[in-house]
């Protein structure tokens, strides 16, 4: 929450979803959801990953949407520089350029990768043994494209239990380009 509340862009939900944590994350958000009306807490104990990432997606009133892991960040422009993008191109699916921080949250490097086919993305060519990954935490995307998904592809990526970003991916690319914006927005 820390880098949401650091955002230029101030107009953000942040919907956390706990599916039965036990080392006290669950009353640290429900803290946070008590202090900011932007934040809100979903429990859904049992759900795996990919479920309760769609847990929250379906839950978030946004018409951008994106998910962040625990252990990842947004630079202070992200939102704004989404918002604005998608405001200006009409772009439905976006990133930027992929990041990494080290453990006192600072950028450590970017790759310059700014080229993603939507043809290659298609066929799952952005993997480890290929061309690298498309960065999950970079990743921002319109309801209107997640609502694209039909209900055994949607069903597909939440029985996996690792990679599911991959074959949602795939499943964009399916409708529409990967704009990418030459910046970090997130790592």
């Amino acid at each position: 929450t820390a880098c949401l509340r650091a955002q230029i862009h101030r107009d953000w939900e942040h919907v956390i979803v706990d599916g039965g944590s036990t080392d006290g994350s669950l009353q640290i958000a429900r803290d946070w959801a008590a202090e900011d009306d932007r934040v809100r807490v979903v429990e859904a104990p049992g759900l795996g990953l990919y479920p309760s990432i769609f847990r929250g997606l379906d839950q978030a009133n946004g018409t951008l949407l994106a998910w962040l892991a625990s252990d990842d960040l947004y630079t202070p422009w992200a939102l704004a520089c989404i918002v604005q993008h998608a405001e200006r191109t009409g772009a439905q699916w976006m990133t930027g350029l992929p990041g990494a921080w080290d453990s006192a949250g600072r950028l450590r490097y970017l790759r310059p990768y700014g080229r993603y086919p939507q043809s290659w993305i298609r066929k799952g060519w952005f993997h480890t043994g290929f061309l690298g990954h498309l960065q999950q935490e970079s990743m921002f995307f319109s309801r209107s494209l997640l609502e694209k998904l039909t209900m055994p592809q949607r069903a597909e990526i939440e029985a996996l239990r690792l990679a599911g970003d991959f074959q949602l991916w795939r499943r964009f690319a399916e409708h529409t380009p990967l704009s990418v914006l030459p910046t970090a927005l997130a790592g």
